[in-house]
C-alpha cells in the first residue's frame, strides 16, 4: 500500500516538475549563472513562467520550488559582482485572495522571495518575482503549491514602486525609533528611580548615624551577606551571596570617628526577628552574637531591633 501512495504522489508531481531534476535553491551558485549574462536570459532558459509565459506552479512544501527565481536572479546578481536587495515587498496586487487556501503564500518564509528586486551593479537591473495563484496539491492535499510570475522591470516605471517602499520603509523606521525611544524612556525611569532611592537611604543614613551619644545603642547594616548553602566542595563550605540586615550594638569609635567598635547581635531573618550563628558571614565575619569587631562607620544607621 505504501508503494502504491508513492507512486501516487510521484504521478501527481511530475506534471508540476516535468521530467527534469530542479536544484535546490541554495545548490544553485553564481560560478553557473554566468553564461547566462542577463535576467531575461535566467527567465528563458529556466522556463521560470512555464511554457505560456504567463506564470509556473511551484512548491513550497517540502521541496522549495518556489525560492527558485530569487535564487537564480540572486546568484546571477552575485556573477556579476553585485548584491540583489528588495526595494519592494510584494503588495500580492496579482493574487486572487478568494481563491487562496495556501497560508504559506503571504508567509514570512516566502517574502524575502517575492517581490521587486534590484540588483545593484554598474547598470542596475531589476526583476518582480509575484505570486499569482495559490492551491494545495498532492494526493492528500497538503502540498502547498504557489504560481509565480518573474519578469524584468524597467527602471522608469519604478518611482511609484520604489517611492512606496520608501514611504513604508519610513513608517517602519519612525515606529521602530518610538519603539527605541519608549524603551529608552522607560529604562531611564527605571534608573531614575533606583538612584531616587539610593538617594532617599543614604540620606536616612546619613541622619541616624551613629555617634559617641549612641553607646550601646542598636546599630543595622544592609548590605550583602554570604549564606552557607550546606554544599561542601572540596572539603569546604560553600556560600552564595544574598542581600541581608547585620544587627549590632555600639561599643566605641575610633580617634577619627571613621570606625566604629561594634557588638554583633546577629541578622534579620525572614519573621523579622534575629538570628545568630556562623553560617551567615558579613566581611568573612561569622554573624555569631557577642562577638566583637571593628568596621567602617559607613552605611551604619540606628535601628530598633
Amino acid at each position: 500500500m505504501k508503494n502504491i501512495k508513492l507512486v501516487l504522489s510521484s504521478a501527481i508531481l511530475l506534471p508540476l516538475v516535468g521530467c527534469s531534476i530542479l536544484p535546490q535553491p541554495d545548490e544553485i551558485r553564481p560560478n553557473q549563472m554566468l553564461k547566462y549574462q542577463t535576467p531575461e536570459n535566467i527567465i528563458n532558459s529556466k522556463n521560470l513562467n512555464g511554457k505560456a509565459g504567463t506564470g509556473k506552479d511551484y512548491m513550497l512544501t517540502g521541496y522549495k520550488e518556489a525560492l527558485l527565481p530569487h535564487s537564480y536572479m540572486n546568484n546571477l546578481c552575485k556573477s556579476q559582482n553585485g548584491s540583489l536587495r528588495q526595494i519592494q515587498r510584494s503588495t500580492y496586487a496579482y493574487l486572487d485572495k478568494r481563491n487562496n487556501p495556501s497560508p504559506k503564500t503571504i508567509g514570512s518564509e516566502l517574502a524575502p522571495h517575492i517581490g521587486i528586486f534590484e540588483c545593484n551593479v554598474s547598470s542596475p537591473w531589476y526583476v518582480s518575482i509575484e505570486p499569482l495563484s495559490s492551491r494545495y496539491g498532492g494526493t492528500n492535499k497538503n502540498l502547498d503549491i504557489i504560481s509565480l510570475k518573474t519578469k524584468v522591470v524597467d527602471r522608469s516605471s519604478l518611482k511609484g514602486h520604489i517611492d512606496y517602499y520608501n514611504v513604508h520603509r519610513q513608517e517602519e523606521l519612525e515606529q521602530d525609533k518610538r519603539k527605541y525611544n519608549e524603551r529608552l524612556r522607560q529604562e531611564n525611569e527605571r534608573l531614575r528611580q533606583e538612584q531616587a532611592q539610593i538617594n532617599a537611604k543614604n540620606r536616612f543614613i546619613a541622619a541616624n548615624a551613629p555617634t559617641t551619644k549612641d553607646i550601646g545603642k542598636t546599630i543595622c547594616n544592609e548590605t550583602v551577606l554570604s549564606a552557607f548553602t550546606g554544599i561542601y566542595v572540596f572539603g569546604q563550605p560553600n556560600f552564595k551571596q544574598t542581600n541581608g540586615t547585620v544587627i549590632a550594638s555600639v561599643e566605641g569609635f575610633s580617634n577619627d570617628q571613621k570606625n566604629i567598635k561594634i557588638n554583633i547581635k546577629g541578622f534579620l531573618n525572614t519573621q523579622n526577628g534575629i538570628s545568630a550563628g556562623s553560617d551567615v558571614l558579613y566581611n568573612q565575619i561569622p554573624l555569631e552574637a557577642g562577638r566583637t569587631v571593628w568596621d567602617s562607620k559607613a552605611n551604619w544607621f540606628k535601628c530598633n531591633y
